[in-house]
């Protein structure tokens, strides 16, 4: 798009408060955002009277950041479904395709229970759940009362 100090950042703003104005959605990605950029497009959101409609995530500021948990939405197929495709492929390999398919039931065991108990859950909760007895009988004790 163009060099560090072009304006890119600015000219980016002068379009999203056009959109933000005429009631229109947009997705602003930028990979080193600065406090007063982000400021701004609070301002922005606020003036317009959108401010409840402004998502923000910033991984280096999480306190001041909304949050995104790709896998806590979605039937428990859906959810394993999503989490096994950031495994490699195991195509060419029988014996790990097996291990493939153990850890998707699993997991799609393990988030059936979680969603029946009706508990958020996150990553680490999942890596947990899958290493730790004691973890997978509290779930259990847990689904069976819901």
């Amino acid at each position: 798009m163009g060099q560090s100090g072009v304006g890119k950042t600015t000219l980016g703003e002068y379009i999203l408060w056009q959109q933000t104005a005429r009631g229109r959605g947009w997705l602003f990605i930028d990979a080193k955002i600065d406090r007063d950029t982000r400021d701004h497009l609070a301002y922005m959101a606020k003036v317009t009277g959108r401010e409840d409609e402004l998502y923000i995530i910033d991984v280096s500021d999480p306190d001041n950041a909304n949050t995104y948990n790709p896998v806590l939405h979605g039937d428990p197929d859906e959810v394993a479904s999503r989490l096994m495709n950031l495994i490699p492929s195991a195509e060419n390999n029988p014996g790990a395709d097996h291990y493939r398919q153990s850890a998707n039931h699993a997991l799609t065991v393990i988030i059936a229970a979680l969603q029946a108990s009706g508990q958020l859950y996150h990553f680490g909760d999942l890596s947990i759940l899958l290493q730790s007895d004691r973890a997978l009988e509290n779930l259990e004790n847990d689904s069976s009362r819901a």
